[in-house]
């Protein structure tokens, strides 16, 4: 059994979540100074990628939170084999 290997993919998951939220959180960041910046007499515009940086930003979260569920898996797995092994 390769325990190792489900270590580094739960981090991996977890490095690479971490970095989808940060930039949705800087992409929604610049659709709200756009709208903001926009308030005067004329339409606001289409800020364009709003909803997408949401999507993106909730869909970073859910993989953070997978990441920690697999890693507490693989905690009680260890513990598992450690205390049928001693």
């Amino acid at each position: 059994m390769n325990i190792g290997s489900t270590s580094g993919s739960a981090m991996t998951v977890s490095t690479q979540a971490t970095h989808m939220v940060s930039d949705a959180e800087q992409r929604v960041t610049v659709a709200a100074q756009q709208v903001a910046g926009s308030m005067s007499q004329r339409p606001i515009e289409e800020t364009g990628g709003v909803t997408e940086a949401l999507v993106d930003m909730q869909q970073g979260k859910q993989l953070v939170s997978a990441a920690g569920k697999l890693i507490e898996a693989q905690s009680a797995q260890i513990g598992y084999l450690l205390d049928t092994q001693v």
